[in-house]
């Protein structure tokens, strides 16, 4: 069977747990301002042909231990932004900003593109699994919130006037904060082997 989400993310979810990310201490301490731009070019352009592609760089040992997790981190990161359209897209985002206000997110939800939801979902559940190792990582969901509630809905490539940023600044952790709560994403994280079983990785 086809897998409901892109392969891509899967595989770079599947790095972050190899590498440590549910024992990891504080793993988005230096997400925001982290850039790599020796390796990540070179996963992007391994990653759609080599499904190995990040299991060669967990072992590559031209590569610090100590930053294999944040350049994993910093390419879903990529992965996130550099999608044909934002995950809740942008030509809906005054429609976003009025139900988020409203605090009508199940509105948001139903209205994305089904890959779209399926997407979000299998994040959102991967995050909730990050969460529930607080003890040991110590992610909050506002960790997760502060960091990937932005990305979910706008580009930081895109130009916004500072109004909408205001408001996107205040709404979108929110509408995360929301979805680890409550979505329900138990169908698609973690994946069904039957979708794997198949697959050489």
């Amino acid at each position: 069977p086809n897998l409901p989400v892109p392969l891509p993310l899967h595989l770079i979810i599947r790095s972050l747990i190899r590498l440590g990310i549910f024992e990891t201490e504080n793993p988005f301490a230096t997400f925001k301002k982290f850039h790599d731009k020796r390796f990540i070019p070179q996963l992007v352009a391994n990653l759609p042909q080599d499904v190995h592609a990040l299991q060669k760089f967990e072992v590559n040992p031209d590569v610090p231990e100590d930053q294999k997790l944040q350049i994993v981190l910093a390419l879903l990161k990529y992965w996130i932004q550099s999608l044909a359209d934002t995950i809740v897209p942008f030509s809906y985002l005054e429609k976003f900003i009025e139900l988020a206000e409203l605090k009508r997110y199940p509105a948001i939800i139903v209205s994305l593109t089904s890959v779209n939801q399926r997407t979000f979902a299998y994040l959102i559940g991967f995050f909730r699994d990050v969460i529930s190792h607080e003890d040991k990582n110590h992610v909050t969901k506002e960790v997760i919130s502060d960091n990937f509630g932005k990305l979910f809905v706008y580009k930081e490539t895109e130009e916004v006037d500072e109004l909408i940023q205001r408001k996107l600044y205040r709404t979108c952790p929110l509408f995360c904060e929301y979805a680890l709560h409550n979505l329900d994403s138990k169908d698609l994280y973690p994946l069904n082997p039957a979708y794997l079983s198949y697959r050489d990785y």
